[in-house]
């Protein structure tokens, strides 16, 4: 009887244990594989839409609480998250997306920054957005840059990916344009 119940309680703190670690690894952001992006996980963000600016023509951003209405940018350039999708273009699957600044004159300074996230769920209760991919964006043609994080997949389980793009220009005057935009959808891809 002391035996079993010695081993009945060894058997509970390991998965006292294990639970503990893998809350803690939840909340301590040791599963994110990339750079924090200024902007929180958000699938509720337009999946394409054109850059606008909130500073002053000399770039400084206004003072906290002044009014200074939104702007479109004079080069015709938009941010676009494309949907999340499984690739073998490298001879293996990977999870991948295309965040794009696309622009119908190149302006002057232009970027993109891709975030790739994965519904994951701890135990079936602790769920949320983990980071597993990051990139930066790269030339692609005249006026397109584009980024595409990746993640490698390790199996066939399914799951919902969502691609969270940062697009920013600079015109001449210094001026700011920037914009989010994002898109998920499922993919098999564990």
């Amino acid at each position: 009887m002391q035996r079993t119940s010695s081993a009945r309680r060894s058997v509970l703190l390991m998965i006292a244990l294990a639970v503990a670690v893998a809350i803690s690894l939840v909340f301590s952001g040791t599963l994110a594989s990339a750079p924090s992006p200024k902007h929180a996980p958000d699938p509720t963000l337009p999946q394409q839409t054109t850059l606008t600016s909130a500073t002053s023509p000399t770039g400084r951003t206004p003072a906290l609480g002044a009014a200074l209405p939104l702007s479109t940018n004079p080069f015709g350039c938009y941010s676009r998250s494309d949907y999340p999708h499984v690739s073998n273009a490298l001879g293996y699957p990977q999870a991948v997306a295309y965040g794009w600044t696309l622009c119908s004159i190149q302006p002057p300074q232009e970027s993109v920054q891709a975030w790739l996230y994965r519904w994951d769920c701890t135990l079936w209760i602790f769920c949320g957005w983990t980071s597993v991919g990051y990139a930066p964006g790269y030339y692609y043609s005249y006026g397109q840059f584009r980024a595409v994080p990746a993640h490698t997949c390790s199996g066939t389980s399914n799951h919902n990916y969502m691609i969270q793009t940062y697009s920013q220009i600079t015109d001449p005057a210094g001026t700011v344009y920037s914009a989010w935009t994002s898109n998920q959808q499922s993919a098999n891809c564990g």
